[in-house]
């Protein structure tokens, strides 16, 4: 009599094990880490972002405000970068403020590119000769830094105006009443809250990440503005962050507020700060905006004309460096002011048609 004895079943967990370590590979690759990729961004077109009433439409060129892509680096993206010669790896540490979250982050950014839009329409409209009315209103809260004196107290959106009954109509305002006061001194803030008034004491103290000084543990606060210019202007940008779009914002503004075209047909970017004297200030990522720029095909490339420090280059020198290695063929312009880069404009190309301001 033939015995038939019970089949063995494959060992599966070899297998199984395969599949978990997958798993996890797969998880532990697109897990994020604390870095930033950052990648040239885009070369945006201002003369199709920038709207004035009743404004000049002389412009045959183009305004191009540059961008930087800025990604959250995983392993998978980290082994694509390093292929790719147009990009840097930066530390997330040195982007954010001390205990700031990411998102907190470009938040932040949003609303110093809001208050740079603000900046370039005042000194567009003042170089330009047209009525503008302006009001500061206070210091803006962008963030607080957890476990500092304002932690609880105030909110993002909040406006300081007053300190012990003293008003603080701009951010340099606020912190130059703050700036002798010792640790455990109350103080006793005057704050606009979703339009509401209200008042809220303090007492100062050292934060994480003041280095022992005291303070309410503010994240860059700002001045919150008030603009009223005489002609209606809407400014329609995808989301972006930073304050590096105020020279060219205030380039195309001025384009539409005089007769002529300051352009002479040409492509022109750029990048820098910009601040109500009109001084352009030195940005970040400037080698990624010079290739975003390029990439567009643009002409010319504003940057600003920082002052050389020991152990940091040069806007200037980073944007040559990055012309020259990629052979972009892009005329580097160097600018300390609005007025050199007017100044550029008017005397580079054929001159501009006379007339005056509206």
């Amino acid at each position: 009599m033939l015995s038939l004895g019970r089949a063995r079943r494959p060992d599966v967990r070899p297998v199984l094990r395969l599949i978990l370590a997958l798993a996890v590979g797969g998880a532990a690759a697109l897990w994020p880490l604390p870095y930033f990729i950052l990648l040239p961004g885009s070369a945006i077109p201002l003369d199709e972002a920038v709207h004035v009433e009743d404004a000049y439409h002389d412009e045959v060129g183009t305004f191009y405000l540059t961008t930087v892509r800025a990604d959250r680096a995983t392993l998978i993206r980290l082994a694509a970068a390093a292929f790719r010669p147009a990009r840097e790896i930066v530390r997330m540490d040195d982007l954010l403020f001390p205990h700031e979250d990411v998102d907190h982050y470009f938040s932040r950014q949003q609303a110093v590119m809001e208050a740079a839009e603000k900046e370039a329409l005042i000194v567009a409209f003042r170089k330009a000769g047209v009525p503008i009315a302006v009001e500061n209103r206070g210091a803006l809260v962008t963030g607080v830094v957890p476990g500092s004196p304002a932690d609880g107290v105030l909110n993002a959106g909040d406006v300081i105006t007053a300190v012990d009954g003293v008003p603080t109509p701009t951010a340099e305002d606020l912190l130059g009443r703050l700036a002798s006061r010792d640790a455990g001194t109350p103080v006793r803030l005057r704050i606009l809250r979703e339009g509401r008034p209200l008042e809220r004491t303090v007492r100062l103290a050292p934060f994480p990440g003041s280095r022992g000084r005291p303070g309410l543990g503010l994240i860059q606060p700002l001045t919150a503005r008030e603009v009223r210019p005489s002609l209606a202007v809407t400014i329609d940008l995808e989301p972006i962050g930073g304050p590096s779009a105020g020279l060219m914002l205030t380039l195309a503004l001025i384009n539409r507020l005089v007769p002529g075209d300051l352009t002479h047909g040409h492509r022109i970017a750029g990048t820098g700060t910009i601040d109500l004297d009109g001084r352009v200030g030195r940005v970040g990522g400037v080698s990624l905006k010079v290739l975003a720029a390029a990439a567009a095909g643009a002409d010319v490339f504003f940057v600003p004309d920082d002052p050389p420090e020991a152990g940091r280059t040069s806007n200037v020198e980073e944007a040559r460096r990055t012309n020259e290695r990629f052979r972009l063929g892009l005329t580097i312009v160097p600018v300390r002011t609005v007025d050199d880069a007017l100044q550029y404009l008017r005397t580079a190309f054929a001159p501009a048609q006379a007339g005056p301001a509206r």
